[in-house]
Parts: structure tokens; sequence; C-alpha cells
């Protein structure tokens, strides 16, 4: 869970314009001279240069901000990624390598200070996970690990595992640092990262301490909508929306369905296990053919191209997008907090099955439920 929160800090931004340009000038100790540096969005390149006499300059101008950006320095032999929560400003920063990925300051943000003091509230919650889960990594790798041993990590009754204790300590950290900072745009993110750790009552009294300049980001309106939202249930027939197709037009999600089960999986393009899950995705086509419709909703802002060579290169499914989230939110009822993320309805239109982040022999899996109806 921690994890998901520092590196799904790129994945989100709010809808603020300005015409200004982001200028990053620094001074990296200890990296070795013409080591690559770079910032980058969404995994989108923004600028790159080399460090020359410990110095760099990049330059770049945010579409929407503040924004999620990542700091990247890349030697012979490592490389070192940092988050940054910036807006188009002038900011500097020096640092080491030791300083990567929690401990880079910058000076001159209007936003980036709130990142800074979270980033060092999460560190050592973090650095104990990483340890705990190379503990059970251990035990693995040694066929040692048993219920017994997952109870000691896992374990949510009385004792609690260690994993679950750690999680809770961070949720109370989180939620502490959230209520002090209302007028913060990077707190109304980190709620909006952690809204399933919240009824919607307490959600809706958190969000409503915030300050009302904040009302027209991205952040607030989805937690919004997350609040105001029904949530689909198994058993409950599907609910339509909008979405552009790989053409560029606009479609239903009810025309899919033609007495055939539907897979709607939503999806992102640089996620690695959605990769991992397209052979599979494949084999259950192969398998079944005509009996199941694929719907693969990708939920990146990408040029209309992109999604055209995806839907080319594979066939198989149908490719749905909404890249500048200007359709009816109808959609964010599925309530997506990873990819990939699998909703299986039945000829009927009812969700009988959901998996999340699960890629594994999902063909299989599909495929009995589908034979088992």
């Amino acid at each position: 869970m921690i994890k998901k929160l520092i590196i799904t800090l790129t994945l989100y931004c709010i809808n603020s314009y300005s015409q200004e340009s982001l200028v990053i000038e620094g001074s990296i100790v200890d990296i070795k001279e013409n080591s690559t540096i770079l910032i980058k969005k969404n995994n989108i390149i923004l600028d790159s240069t080399y460090l020359e006499n410990y110095k760099f300059s990049l330059n770049s101008t945010l579409d929407m901000e503040p924004s999620d950006v990542i700091l990247v320095v890349k030697d012979d032999y490592k490389t070192y990624e940092a988050p940054l929560f910036l807006g188009n400003e002038k900011v500097s920063i020096t640092c080491s390598f030791n300083d990567f990925p929690f401990s880079i300051k910058t000076n001159g943000s209007k936003y980036d200070n709130d990142r800074f003091e979270y980033m060092q509230k999460i560190k050592e919650l973090y650095k104990n996970e990483d340890q705990l889960l190379g503990e059970i990594n251990n035990y693995k790798l040694n066929n040692a690990y048993n219920d017994s041993i997952n109870n000691i990590y896992h374990s949510k009754t009385i004792p609690k595992g260690l994993i679950i204790k750690l999680h809770e300590n961070f949720q109370k950290e989180i939620t502490e640092f959230i209520k002090s900072k209302n007028d913060s745009y990077f707190a109304l993110k980190i709620l909006n990262l952690a809204k399933e750790n919240y009824s919607k009552k307490e959600l809706e009294n958190i969000l409503n301490q915030f300050n009302k300049k904040l009302q027209y980001n991205y952040d607030y309106t989805s937690l919004k909508n997350f609040i105001n939202n029904y949530d689909i249930e198994i058993n409950d027939r599907f609910i339509d929306f909008e979405a552009l197709n790989a053409d560029g037009n606009i479609v239903k999600f009810s025309n899919y369905f033609k007495n055939d089960y539907i897979l709607l999986n939503f999806s992102s393009m640089y996620c690695s296990w959605c990769e991992d899950a397209k052979p599979s995705l494949q084999k259950l086509k192969d398998k079944l053919g005509n009996k199941i419709q694929i719907i693969n909703f990708y939920i990146d802002e990408e040029p209309l191209e992109t999604v055209k060579f995806l839907s080319n290169k594979n066939p198989a499914w149908e490719i749905l997008w909404d890249p500048e989230r200007k359709l009816p939110t109808e959609y964010k009822n599925y309530k997506i907090q990873g990819t990939p993320t699998f909703y299986l309805f039945n000829k009927q239109g009812f969700l009988i099955k959901k998996i999340e982040k699960e890629t594994l022999n999902i063909d299989q899996q599909i495929e009995n439920i589908i034979n088992n109806q």
C-alpha cells in the first residue's frame, strides 16, 4: 500500500492552467560527471540534460499545475528517482544520491514543501515495510512460508500481523497530515489516493474542511464523484457510460452487449501488470471466440495516434478511452484503484466477477467462471 501511494503519485494531476514554464536548476554531488538528468511526467520525458560540473538545468511547461513529476538521475550503474510536486515555477535543488527518493528538497516552490514534509513522515514506514517484505520473500525462497508465518505478518485479528499494524500506523500518519493541510493541493491528492481507506461519511467530513479554492481541481472533483456515485457490486447490472473508441468516436458501453459475455478491463499503457495480462487475454479470446467480448478502457491521457496503434496491435479486443476527462463520469462508478481491474458481466449485463491487479492465469479464471454459469 505504501509503495502504491508513492508510485501512483505520477498518475494524477490537478486542473489549473498557466502560461509560464517550469525551470529546475540544481547541483548533485557524489554523482558521476555527464550522468543523465531528466524530468518526466506519466512516463513521458519533459526535458533531459547532462550533469556538468555537478550542475544541471531543466526546462518544460506543465499543461496542468501543480503536477506530479519525477526527477531521474542515471549514471553508469544505477538509476535514482524522486517524486516532486511542482507548478510552472523556477525552483532549485541541491542534493546527493543519498537523498533519493525521500529527502530531495526544492527551494522556491509554491507547492512542493508539503510533498517534502509528507515524504519525511512516511520514509521510515516505507523502509520498515521493505524490510518486512524482504523477510517474507526469504521465507518463500527457503520454502518455509506457511500459515503460521503468514499470520505473523498479515493477521487481521489480535495479535495483528506486523504488516497490518504498519499499515494502520501509516493510515494514522496520513490522516493527521491531511487534516493539518486543508489548504494544500498535495494533501488533497493524498486523500484521493487513500480514499478507499475511509468511509464515504469520513471522506465527506474531511473534504468539507478543505479550502473552497481547491474545489475545481481534479482530485477534489474526483473525490466528490467517488462520494456521490453509486458503487457497482456483484449481481448489479452494468452502469452505462460513454467513451471514445480507437477511431475517436463517442460510443456507449451498452452497445457492446449482444448476447455474449463482456470483460471490461481498466488498463494503463505504462502498467507492467497490464502488459503481463495481454497474452492471457489473447488466449481467452482464442478459446472462447464470439462467446466473449474484451473491452480495454485505457485510463491514460494519450494522443489518438497512440490509441490507434494499440488497437491495430491488439485486434482481439476493443479499446475505449477518455483522454481529457471531458465525457460524463459514469464510468468512475467502477471505482478503479489500480490497473489492471477486470469486470466480468454475463449475457444479461449483470456483474458476476471483479478481479483487481491480478494477472496470473486470468484466462483460466474467466473461462472457468463462464463455463460454470
